[in-house]
């Protein structure tokens, strides 16, 4: 899956367990697949372990990789745990406390003690997990195991503007409410904190009481040979709005049918370019969104010409065929198919969504960016990235930077390290 450049490797081969909840079909699951693949290519001993091997990336866990899945345990086994820490962890005892006594605790408890468990047993060299609450989950286990092993807690999206999305949903407020007092709790504890952009580190320190000095950026591995084979595998039957002698534009976004991806404005916009000349969107993903979607696209009388084409294995494919990518999102953490699409020479517009676009695109060098939510702006930007995209050759370069080769590189030597202190 990855097709990682490098084969050789600079330091010893270590033992790197990877966690997160599970293999649902987004970004950060995209990720850390690639990389776990990337570390075991090149000699080191890796192992993934999931709350639940259900999702659409089940099947692209390399071989390579031993899956662990964990056995779910009762809630009242993770309140214990966390009281029993929470005993011994002045620093950290009153967010313990409250998180153990909530009823819909923001983390979930039952699978707390099967982690800790298989920590101890594991006793890897070095802990890496993705996604907030899966960070949280990993430091309360791995400091329950006991053991030497180093962390490495990786946060991937933008963390204040997620949480002002929850509030605005209002779905276990007093959770969501609780889990920046469980970072401030917690992420001390780690060996080493990441952001997968300068902006993502940039608002958890600003969201926490974590100091910036002690955030890195390490960018995601998204690039690689895979993307420019799949410019020759054949489309999946049925999905694409036009045959092969049609040049009328189509234009692509891939994402979760969920309101960060605000899908509603690119609908918004491209009714309003469609005014001007005829094109075609293809929206791949699934989501809770998709009846909403499906009856704005129905109001706006866009049944011919907006697409919900649901989810796809690999977008890239469409990405080879697209004459424009457009991702409008509210907020991001780095938005890995922005760049998918940059490797494969698909020309991008991008909303300036707190964090990812704007670091990518170079304030905008290689695509424009426009203001969230601005249905009239996403609509000028698409019509002036399809009259005058940006060359293939530079959208290629670009895209380069977020090599895997380069990533799995960085994330090598911060293993190392870590696994030396």
């Amino acid at each position: 899956m990855t097709g990682t450049a490098c084969e050789t490797r600079s330091s010893a081969p270590r033992h790197v367990v990877f966690y997160l909840p599970n293999l649902a079909g987004g970004g950060a699951e995209r990720s850390i697949l690639r990389l776990s693949q990337a570390l075991a290519e090149r000699g080191h001993r890796v192992e993934l372990i999931v709350n639940q091997a259900a999702g659409p990336y089940r099947s692209r866990v390399a071989a390579s990789v031993r899956l662990v899945v964990l056995e779910r345990a009762s809630k009242l086994s993770g309140r214990l745990a966390l009281l029993r820490l929470a005993s011994g962890a002045r620093d950290a005892r009153a967010a313990l406390l409250r998180l153990a006594g909530m009823r819909r605790p923001i983390i979930k408890l039952a699978y707390i003690a099967p982690l800790t468990a298989v920590l101890a047993e594991s006793r890897p060299d070095v802990l890496i997990s993705a996604l907030t609450r899966a960070n949280l989950a990993a430091l309360l286990a791995h400091r329950l195991a006991g053991v030497k092993s180093r962390i490495l807690v990786t946060e991937r999206n933008h963390l204040s503007a997620e949480l002002a999305e929850r509030r605005t949903q209002g779905d276990n407020t007093a959770g969501w409410a609780s889990l920046i007092g469980l970072v401030n709790a917690c992420y001390p504890w780690a060996d080493a904190i990441a952001g997968v952009s300068r902006g993502v580190a940039d608002d958890l320190a600003a969201s926490t009481r974590l100091s910036r000095d002690t955030i890195q950026t390490l960018y995601n591995p998204v690039v690689g040979p895979d993307l420019a084979a799949a410019g020759r595998a054949p489309l999946p039957e049925g999905i694409w709005p036009v045959s092969a002698t049609d040049t009328t534009p189509v234009i692509l976004a891939v994402g979760r049918l969920e309101p960060q991806k605000d899908f509603s404005t690119l609908i918004h916009a491209v009714a309003r370019l469609w005014r001007a000349r005829p094109v075609h969107l293809v929206i791949a993903g699934e989501g809770v969104m998709r009846a909403a979607l499906t009856l704005e696209i129905k109001r706006l009388g866009l049944g011919n010409v907006v697409h919900l084409v649901g989810w796809v294995d690999a977008p890239a494919v469409l990405m080879h065929r697209a004459s424009l990518f457009v991702l409008s999102s509210l907020y991001e953490g780095l938005p890995g198919v922005l760049i998918e699409a940059m490797g494969c020479g698909c020309p991008v517009v991008a909303t300036d969504c707190p964090s990812g676009p704007r670091e990518i695109l170079l304030d905008g060098r290689y695509g424009p960016l426009v203001p969230v939510g601005d249905v009239q702006a996403l609509a000028d930007a698409m019509q002036a990235s399809l009259d005058q995209p940006v060359a293939r050759e530079q959208l290629l370069a670009r895209a380069s930077d977020f090599s895997i080769a380069t990533s799995t590189e960085r994330f090598e030597r911060l293993i190392e390290d870590l696994a030396t202190r």
